[in-house]
């Protein structure tokens, strides 16, 4: 979601700070997940597999490529449009 809100723009500046929505949204979202996966009661309604906190680690390594990957064709997106307007600078 974060990855996505601009064309041009970061998605790592703190601006997402502005809307409470998201960060709640996104830490409610985090605080569920754990739940269901660790606590008695959640894993008797759904079944999960619990994972090791190393491999947890390595998914969020993984799932992390998309961002970023994007923050790197925003940043030659910006030079490229920087590039046009002003061909004199580097």
């Amino acid at each position: 979601m974060l990855n996505c809100r601009s064309e041009l723009e970061s998605a790592l500046n703190l601006s997402v700070l502005n809307d409470h929505w998201v960060p709640g949204g996104l830490i409610l979202g985090n605080v569920l997940h754990v739940l269901v996966i660790y606590s008695a009661p959640m894993t008797k309604l759904f079944h999960p597999e619990p994972i090791p906190l190393t491999e947890c680690s390595l998914i969020g390594a993984v799932a992390s490529l998309v961002q970023w990957a994007e923050e790197i064709r925003t940043l030659l997106a910006r030079r490229h449009i920087r590039h046009h307007l002003n061909p004199a600078s580097p």
